[in-house]
């Protein structure tokens, strides 16, 4: 019967020429925002994502900014160094002050700004809208997963540190007027957290993710192969396509491109067949040696370099090895 039906219709459109001119609706491949112009010296580039959510790229790491009508929030405040840089780039998204900074792991890279942040964002203030004395601390709000506060004092930093901390799986605030969502999601430390930007469909995924390089699996503060894949895939669980698993979610990396849900498939895929070769390295009774050796990342290492997957697959033995208590 359907497919009569079918026959049916085809015959009908072929004599018909209203049926035989309406096609699907043309579909634009999705394709990532174009940067805003470059400043003159500056080595950021920023992408205005969505909805007041900006992607900073700079030489170090991706930092991610919302804008709004209450100020503004940042994502991980890059290192020390490009703090400074880092804040002439707010300022021409916004001149209203850094409400909070929201810390998706405790790397240098992410967490270098914080010292010096609440100093440089003085002359950000307009009118009244920052007090002097924010939750007690007389600095900028920064959260972050306690396994960031742990390992930042295990490594003997006295300044800086988170001044609010969680540890359930999720830590939610509302700001400019949308949810944003700090979601754990350990595997390159125990302390890792994806931001979700949930009206805007935005995720900041720090270094959960990282198109540009093999991931970091940081054991020595609690970093784990198997975490580490289940965070990504956690990952594209947020994650919706617009079109031909394009567009849709976009997702800010802690390293490299702007992303969507087929990127972040297709490297999961990467780390999840490294992994089971790994793992059966492992299984035929071979050292680190052997397997190191064998090049389970061969065919990735075009990509992001031999001496990087020889250490990818050193972290992946060393963390598989531990999580079988050997």
């Amino acid at each position: 019967m359907i497919r009569y039906l079918s026959v049916v219709l085809l015959a009908a459109a072929a004599h018909s020429p209203a049926l035989a001119q309406t096609d699907l609706p043309h579909q634009a491949p999705a394709l990532p925002p174009d940067p805003l112009p470059v400043t003159d010296g500056s080595p950021f580039v920023v992408y205005p994502v969505r909805d007041g959510v900006f992607m900073i790229s700079g030489p170090a790491a991706n930092v991610a900014v919302m804008v709004g009508r209450e100020g503004v929030l940042l994502v991980d405040s890059g290192p020390l160094a490009d703090a400074p840089g880092l804040l002439r780039e707010v300022r021409r998204l916004s001149p209203k002050p850094v409400l909070y900074i929201l810390l998706t792991n405790g790397d240098v890279d992410h967490v270098g700004g914080n010292t010096i942040m609440p100093g440089l964002t003085d002359d950000l203030v307009v009118a009244n809208e920052r007090p002097e004395i924010v939750d007690g601390f007389g600095a900028v709000p920064t959260l972050a997963h306690e396994g960031v506060m742990n390992a930042l004092i295990e490594d003997g930093a006295t300044e800086g540190l988170p001044t609010l901390t969680f540890f359930v799986q999720h830590k939610d605030i509302y700001f400019n007027g949308q949810p944003v969502s700090l979601i754990h999601a350990p595997g390159h430390t125990a302390g890792d957290s994806m931001i979700m930007f949930r009206r805007a469909d935005v995720i900041a995924a720090g270094d959960i993710y990282t198109p540009d390089r093999y991931p970091q699996i940081d054991t020595a503060r609690g970093g784990s192969i198997t975490a580490y894949l289940d965070s990504l895939n956690q990952l594209i669980g947020l994650t919706i396509p617009e079109f031909n698993q394009q567009g849709g979610t976009f997702v800010i990396p802690g390293h490299g491109r702007l992303s969507d849900e087929g990127d972040i498939q297709h490297y999961r895929d990467m780390v999840t067949f490294i992994r089971d070769r790994v793992a059966a390295q492992i299984e035929r009774g071979h050292t680190l040696e052997q397997t190191i050796a064998a090049r389970p990342s061969y065919d990735y290492d075009a990509l992001y370099g031999a001496d990087a997957g020889e250490e990818f697959v050193r972290q992946v033995y060393l963390s598989l090895m531990a999580e079988a208590g050997q």
